[in-house]
């Protein structure tokens, strides 16, 4: 179960780094989509993932807010 999470984290992280490289980082609006609802709960609301990832969705959320 660890790697499908990992893998949908970093799939977050990914497209996020193609999104603000884009183009269209000033001209669109991002939505985050998962497979996997805890990791999209997790990058949305950082302070309440206390697991394994909690650095790279710390800085997930970072870029997110950061980019607002």
């Amino acid at each position: 179960m660890v790697p499908h999470l990992l893998a949908e984290i970093l799939a977050i992280k990914v497209g996020l780094d193609y999104f603000l490289k884009s183009a269209w980082r000033n001209e669109a609006m991002l939505i985050v989509e998962s497979d996997n609802k805890n990791a999209v709960d997790w990058v949305s609301n950082p302070d309440n993932y206390t697991g394994f990832f909690f650095f790279l969705v710390k800085e997930i959320a970072r870029v997110l807010s950061y980019s607002d």
